[in-house]
């Protein structure tokens, strides 16, 4: 196996349908049904931006999942000190993939991939239901910083 840079926006939509769907049945107020059309042009509309970089993993020529980083720098204001680091919008392995390793291959490119463009760390969010999430990145490493919370009005 190994990890590629791409800018295939159909591949990318396509393997976006798993998770897409798991949101939309998650969250059905927040998430719009699966596009492909729709969610392909959305994935080119981020290529298009150079701050934005997707990994995906292969294994004899077939995409198993892609990692999505986007490279942020924030300016310092008088409560907050300048920033340089990674966000990671989406993760996603095939279901028959998964537990193999892969999505931790794509982090730790995501993570060398940072590193190398300056930044010091990696950041991310999940729905909070998404307890293989939590599990996932705990075991790679990642721990909690901030707690977002909401209220419906």
């Amino acid at each position: 196996m190994y990890i590629k840079r791409t800018e295939d926006s159909a591949l990318l939509s396509r393997l976006n349908q798993s998770l897409h769907e798991w949101h939309v049945n998650l969250h059905p107020e927040l998430f719009f049904p699966y596009d492909q059309p729709s969610t392909q042009v959305y994935f080119e509309n981020k290529l298009a931006d150079d701050c934005h970089m997707f990994f995906i993993a292969v294994e004899d020529e077939e995409p198993l999942g892609y990692v999505w980083l986007e490279l942020r720098k924030e300016k310092g204001n008088d409560f907050k000190r300048p920033s340089h680091y990674g966000y990671i919008y989406q993760i996603v392995v095939k279901e028959q993939h998964q537990g193999q390793g892969i999505g931790a291959f794509l982090m730790k490119e995501a993570e060398y991939v940072a590193r190398d463009y300056g930044a010091d760390r990696l950041e991310l969010d999940y729905l909070a239901q998404n307890y293989i999430a939590e599990a996932f990145y705990k075991k790679i490493g990642y721990e909690s910083k901030r707690v977002t919370v909401h209220k419906e009005l």
